[in-house]
Formats: C-alpha cells, sequence, structure tokens
C-alpha cells in the first residue's frame, strides 16, 4: 500500500515537471511565428534586389513592396497615399516623411514622361524605401 502510495507521489510530481516545463518552453522559449505575409514579402524583396534594375525602376519596385507592407501592417486596401494619409502618423515622423518623398518620386516616374531625376533624388527614395521594408520584414 505504501508503496503505491509513493509510485502515485513520485508519478504526480514527475507529470508536474513536465507541465511546467512545457509551460515554461511556450512561456519564454519559443519564439512567435512569421506571419505569412512578411515570408511572401520577404521573398519578393529578395528577387526584386537580383533583378540588376535600373534605379528609376527599382524605386517603383521598391515603393510596390512598401505599399503591400503598408497593407499588411495596418489592415487597409487602401492607396499608398490614403494609408500614409490615415495611418502615417503612426510611423516615426522622419520615416513617414521620408516615405512621403520617395513615393512623390515614384509618382512623378510613372506619371510624368519628362521627369529626369538626380542620382542623388534616386538614392534617397532607394535607401529609404529598402530601410523601411527591411526593418518592417524583421519586426
Amino acid at each position: 500500500m505504501e508503496e503505491n502510495i509513493n509510485i502515485i507521489a513520485f508519478a504526480s510530481i514527475g507529470a508536474l515537471v513536465v507541465i511546467l516545463l512545457v509551460a515554461y518552453y511556450f512561456l519564454f522559449v519559443k519564439q512567435p511565428e512569421t506571419p505569412a505575409w512578411k515570408g511572401k514579402l520577404t521573398k519578393k524583396y529578395q528577387e526584386i534586389l537580383n533583378k540588376d534594375l535600373p534605379k528609376e525602376y527599382l524605386v517603383l519596385e521598391l515603393d510596390k513592396l512598401t505599399h503591400a507592407i503598408l497593407k499588411e501592417k495596418f489592415s487597409s486596401t487602401s492607396s499608398f497615399g490614403e494609408i500614409m494619409k490615415s495611418k502615417g502618423k503612426k510611423l516615426e515622423r522622419r520615416i513617414e516623411n521620408d516615405l512621403w518623398g520617395a513615393h512623390k518620386l515614384r509618382n512623378q516616374l510613372a506619371h510624368d514622361m519628362d521627369h529626369k531625376p538626380s542620382p542623388s533624388e534616386l538614392n534617397k527614395a532607394i535607401i529609404t524605401l529598402k530601410n523601411f521594408i527591411k526593418t518592417s520584414l524583421k519586426e
């Protein structure tokens, strides 16, 4: 009888230890899963970087990817401009301003046949968009 009680006590303690270890793992060790959209857009980002695009086209592609990220981050189906107007204040002021500048350059490239941006304008837009994309996909 006493032996059965010892076995039951030992089994109970063992079960409790296992439960505590599992709880510890899920609370403190296991990393949260990456949302599927981040994996998809990370792959798209790598595809864009692997292409040898002229800087004008690179701005267009990075802007499209930035728009996709904004749509996911803010659960929106709106245009780039509408998202920035309604949700842009949730971003750091400098990032918001830089994204607007890059997007305005994208609009000029897409809609103004005579616009010839300077290399420094293109480089600033590319750096801004790349930094936003990399940061957003790592969060």
